[in-house]
């Protein structure tokens, strides 16, 4: 994913952030089919690297405080905000294969990933002062996937 985000942060009113995402994940695997019928019921485990980066601005939006700026006459300075997270995932999936024809399976599956990462916030006020803050987390996700359906087209030829 590479793609422009606009979205609120924290809650409806705190503060608008916008900028740019990307997003990359690189997965490899195996598959154990329990048997080789019209129905194939298997177990999978796929092992990967996912990345994420977000640079982009924040800007107050809170009704009350820009009131009070006004007031006062100070403009509330937007923040300059740098956010990544890079880690590794396992995710264990089961599903059933159908096999209409030689040539093509339709499969439907559930899985559960899981994410060990290492995230890193920057925030930087652009005022006079620049006071940079840094926040550091190492978290666990737990990404649900309950149903995925496709189909999956056979070039090889098997004797």
């Amino acid at each position: 994913m590479n793609k422009d985000e606009n979205f609120r942060n924290n809650c409806a009113n705190c503060e608008l952030v916008s900028g740019k995402m990307k997003d990359y994940s690189f997965k490899i695997g195996f598959e154990k089919n329990f048997n080789y019928s019209v129905f194939q019921p298997y177990f999978a485990l796929d092992l990967g690297f996912r990345s994420n980066k977000f640079d982009g601005t924040s800007s107050n939006i809170n009704p009350i405080l820009n009131a009070q700026a006004d007031i006062s006459n100070v403009a509330l300075p937007s923040n300059q905000v740098i956010a990544t997270k890079e880690g590794f995932t396992i995710t264990p999936v089961i599903g059933i294969k159908i096999n209409p024809v030689k040539q093509v399976s339709i499969f439907i599956e559930s899985n559960l990933e899981f994410f060990y990462s290492y995230e890193r916030q920057e925030s930087v006020p652009q005022d006079a002062s620049n006071i940079r803050s840094l926040e550091r987390f190492h978290k666990t996700e737990y990404l649900l996937n309950p149903v995925s359906i496709g189909i999956q087209f056979h070039l090889g030829n098997k004797n």
